[in-house]
């Protein structure tokens, strides 16, 4: 055969081989099939954001399937809605050997590996902006085994506590407020977590929270210049019935005045300006709850209806406001208890009042 011929048949051995090689990779590129999900984020209700259980469709959140980690988007505003890449570069697709997987989801998104240090800020309200503040609420969701071919659902559970105050008042209005703080120097903003350690889609996180971190103050952020303030914490206990729990400051120039009777002349004086309001209790923190305080402040101290809820549960501020009037009018737990779901604690009354 002389070198010519060689050639020639060497380069149609080459070209049939490229073709084989171009058929496998568009027969290959066929059988990528894109996964499919679809979230919610427990039991949903009607507000917006995550923190009362929606998606604004702003979102971003990681998926893994166990061997990539992809970034992916509520598709629209919603309670359960379907879940869809960023872009071309971040889909997940099922393995080609038509294997099944277990996949795991967190929000938000930080753009790497499952999160094993989770951190909130200590003045919370300086997180003005609503997103800001949801960043510190973190979300875990896993699917289990699930099928190659399947619609995976990924339900997300909160793995922070959420504490909520609604401020009332007497012969206040509650504008005498300039801040709530959470604590005294004995809560940790800081706790190490363990994601993914059961594969049971209900699972909390596993959070460690080392007795040396408690060492914070934490301030509540206001609702958009409501008397609605609230707080997200790392799961943790500690103190006793002597800790100060939650401590309400005021301005130092009121509105609200009364006759000082000790004064021959007569004079008046902002009696209620530049105080402090103590409520005592432990800090009893659990991951996925939401801990309600409905305060009634008065110029003699301050009235507490508390419990704790599910975050998901839906309880809402009318809810606590009817719980909080039921007791002070003499009314036992059994009177509400029916009435409000997940309810998990007795409601208390104390308060303690300090300059």
């Amino acid at each position: 055969m002389t070198r010519e011929k060689i050639n020639i048949v060497i380069m149609a051995l080459a070209a049939v081989l490229l073709a084989g090689c171009a058929d496998e990779t568009r027969e290959g590129a066929a059988e990528r099939v894109p996964v499919s999900f679809w979230s919610g984020i427990a039991r949903s209700s009607t507000r917006t954001t995550t923190r009362d259980n929606v998606w604004s469709g702003s979102e971003h959140i990681m998926i893994t399937d166990g061997v990539t980690i992809k970034t992916y988007k509520p598709a629209s505003e919603g309670t359960s809605v379907a879940l869809e890449a960023i872009d071309s570069d971040n889909i997940l697709y099922w393995p080609i050997d038509k294997g099944s997987r277990t996949f795991e989801a967190w929000y938000p998104a930080n753009g790497g590996s499952k999160p094993t240090v989770w951190t909130v800020a200590t003045d919370q309200n300086a997180l003005a902006d609503a997103s800001t503040f949801d960043d510190y609420d973190l979300l875990y969701a896993t699917s289990g085994v699930v099928s190659n071919g399947s619609t995976v659902t990924l339900d997300f559970y909160h793995q922070m506590a959420h504490v909520i105050v609604y401020i009332r008042g007497l012969a206040w209005t509650g504008q005498e407020i300039s801040s709530i703080t959470f604590g005294s120097n004995n809560v940790a903003v800081t706790g190490t977590v363990a994601m993914g350690t059961t594969g049971i889609p209900s699972a909390s996180v596993n959070w460690t929270v080392s007795s040396g971190d408690k060492t914070n103050t934490v301030t509540l952020r206001n609702q958009a210049n409501t008397l609605t303030y609230e707080c997200l914490l790392p799961p943790q206990t500690g103190g006793s019935s002597s800790t100060t729990l939650l401590a309400f400051h005021t301005k130092t120039d009121q509105a609200y005045y009364e006759a000082n009777r000790t004064s021959s002349e007569g004079s008046w004086e902002p009696v209620m300006a530049n105080k402090t309001y103590h409520y005592n209790a432990p800090i009893d923190l659990e991951a996925g709850k939401e801990y309600s305080f409905f305060i009634r402040l008065e110029r003699v101290g301050l009235s507490v209806a508390s419990m704790i809820t599910d975050w998901d549960s839906n309880v809402s501020e009318q809810e606590v406001e009817a719980i909080y009037q039921s007791i002070t009018l003499g009314g036992s737990v059994s009177d509400w208890d029916a009435d409000v779901s997940n309810v998990e604690s007795d409601a208390a009354l104390d308060f303690t009042y300090t300059k």
